[in-house]
């Protein structure tokens, strides 16, 4: 598989959060220029530009920091959390979030470890229903 560049999903939706916001104002620069005959393209640019130049960049940056602080961040401590159980890691490393997805990610990543670690506890050669061995 080839290398992509990867963003996060953070700069993703920010940017196309941000994109939305200037084609909205571009829209409503036309829908204005229509409706009010006096104004010129020019004028309208002039008057939208820093409207669409502060609004994108004002929604980027909410939308960065909300979703890097919600979502980002708790991605990146359950990616630690499993490297450390792939490392034997065996202290509980607890990940805590307001989204849902991402909490049911974390129990049950709990759960596996959980179930590893009574795995780990029984012995190889148990008897199945039959009374041979696995």
């Amino acid at each position: 598989m080839k290398n992509k560049t990867q963003i996060s999903i953070a700069f993703y939706v920010a940017l196309v959060s941000a994109f939305i916001t200037a084609i909205g104002m571009g829209v409503y620069a036309v829908y204005q220029f229509y409706s009010h005959p006096g104004h010129t393209i020019t004028g309208l640019m002039l008057e939208h530009g820093w409207h669409v130049i502060a609004l994108g960049f004002l929604t980027y940056l909410v939308s960065y920091l909300l979703f890097h602080f919600q979502i980002t961040r708790p991605i990146s401590s359950l990616w630690m959390k499993c490297y450390a159980m792939t490392r034997g890691y065996e202290d509980n490393i607890t990940v805590t979030s307001s989204i849902k997805e991402i909490q049911e990610i974390a129990d049950a990543i709990d759960m596996l470890k959980a179930q590893l670690s009574k795995n780990k506890n029984e012995p190889i050669n148990k008897q199945n229903d039959e009374g041979g061995t696995i």
